[in-house]
């Protein structure tokens, strides 16, 4: 244990080692106002099954000795790294610990804690005004359950990620309110701790998700927890993601590096439930090699929330994969939907553009590329659609709260470039009028017909089914409504 009045300095040819704690704790000199900092010059070691090593700082800590102990406790007025080669750039102070805490306690300045692990490693931090690093190599790093990590202050970030091997554990909350968390993981990303920030990256080799039960058959998971109002979350080699956000609109996408390599995709299944609205990023859209599951619920206090507005698209597995979207209000926006199935259940209306400037207003269709296509509202508002592909349609499905639903509840319309075909099963029901265009597809000359292995019902009193065909329509099925109106080509 030492208490200087001044700098300490770590000798950088003798080094300090106890096979117990070590405590240094550098004051300020009377007199000397720039004095009390620890300088690790060289490097310092304390008991490795029990010890602890506390540095205690009325300035900075840096120096490019390694710090090496059970438990290591950095505190600094004015920032905690090794070196500063440029203005606002550090390469981070070494240790070797299975417990570290970093706390910089200035407010009035900014100043950084940049810091490097070796090993499995629990983590806490506080910074009063500044950013938060820390790369841990070959080993889990898990976030404290009491302190957490938080980096206060205007611009300032927390970047976590583990190298080589190592999840991130997230039992604790980490909090970059006014800026940005990075979280890079060599394996996956779970843990019910939220994680909160103006913007929120999560970027994990093998899996998103906050507890997984092994005893169920598929295996079912709980979601990472985020507050945020920008959301890009991906998997790298394998592994599913599932979120659970609080935002009042959250823009969300599929990009991201693992340090190395950019990404544009998820590589599995990607799943969201956001407490507000979700709009699927215009620039980076939104892509998984298997589902898409994104769900809007309308927040408490905010009665206007709980939309999905595609200005990207939404990419699944095109061969099997399910897109699905549920809104608690509307669906709407020009960005395409894409996967083998396609299931669309909104409140209030699904349509990409209104133009409220006609009587009535006038609508364009969500676009769609799918083979199989269910749309619906549960509440009132219109279904407006336009899909590439010979599809099959229905107007079955079930709400957040898994209620399902037989029929729209509204008209539904949609034009389809290729063959249409109405579902055996679940028919196709609307309480206002039906249209449905099949179109000859490009390419597809044989392409354009309606075919009703399924029933088409709209409104019995006042409602028109209008089915339209640039080649045939056939089958064996009812259409049911005050008025039918059959255009078919051949």
């Amino acid at each position: 244990t030492l208490v200087n009045d001044g700098d300490i300095t770590v000798d950088g040819t003798n080094n300090l080692e106890a096979t117990d704690d070590v405590s240094l704790t550098a004051n300020t000199r009377t007199g000397a106002d720039a004095t009390g900092a620890v300088n690790l010059t060289g490097n310092l070691t304390g008991g490795a099954a029990a010890g602890t090593v506390t540095l205690t700082a009325d300035k900075a800590i840096t120096g490019e000795g390694l710090v090496t102990a059970d438990s290591v406790d950095l505190v600094a007025a004015t920032g905690i790294w090794a070196t500063n080669p440029t203005v606002g750039e550090y390469t981070a102070l070494d240790t070797e610990t299975a417990n570290l805490s970093a706390e910089v306690t200035d407010s009035a300045s900014v100043h950084s804690i940049v810091l490097a692990n070796s090993g499995a490693v629990t983590f806490d931090a506080v910074n009063e005004n500044g950013a938060i690093t820390l790369e841990n190599t070959g080993g889990n790093l898990t976030v404290e359950g009491t302190t957490g990590v938080l980096a206060k202050g205007d611009g300032n970030n927390v970047s976590l990620s583990t190298v080589t091997s190592g999840d991130i554990i997230l039992t604790g909350e980490t909090k970059a309110p006014l800026d940005t968390v990075t979280l890079t993981s060599a394996g996956k990303i779970t843990g019910e701790g939220l994680v909160t920030a103006g913007t929120v990256d999560l970027v994990a080799a093998s899996g998103i998700w906050g507890t997984e039960d092994t005893g169920t058959t598929p295996n079912t998971y709980t979601a990472v927890n985020t507050a945020t109002d920008n959301l890009s979350a991906l998997t790298t080699t394998g592994g599913d993601v599932y979120l659970n956000n609080t935002g009042a609109d959250v823009i969300v996408d599929t990009t991201g590096t693992d340090g190395t390599t950019d990404y544009t995709s998820t590589a599995g299944s990607f799943t969201l439930v956001n407490d507000g609205d979700i709009t699927v990023d215009g620039t980076n859209n939104l892509e998984a090699t298997d589902d898409v599951s994104l769900t809007a619920n309308t927040r408490t206090g905010a009665d206007t929330t709980g939309s999905i507005i595609l200005n990207g698209d939404v990419t699944g597995d095109v061969a099997a994969g399910t897109v699905s979207l549920i809104a608690e209000k509307s669906i709407t926006g020009e960005g395409l939907v894409k996967a083998g199935a396609v299931e669309l259940v909104a409140g209030t209306g699904i349509w990409a553009t209104e133009d409220t400037t006609t009587d009535p207003n006038a609508y364009t269709g969500v676009n769609t590329e799918t083979d199989n296509l269910s749309a619906l509202t549960t509440t009132s508002g219109d279904v407006y659609l336009s899909n590439t592909g010979d599809v099959t349609v229905d107007t079955t499905g079930t709400d957040a709260s898994d209620t399902p639903y037989g029929a729209t509840a509204g008209s539904y319309n949609l034009v389809n470039q290729g063959d249409i075909t109405i579902e055996g099963t679940n028919n196709l029901e609307a309480t206002d009028d039906v249209s449905l265009t099949a179109n000859t597809r490009t390419g597809a000359d044989t392409t354009g017909s309606i075919i009703l292995n399924g029933d088409v019902t709209g409104d019995v009193s006042a409602g028109t089914v209008l089915l339209a065909a640039a080649k045939t329509i056939s089958g064996t099925e009812t259409v049911t409504a005050d008025t039918v109106d059959l255009i078919a080509g051949t």
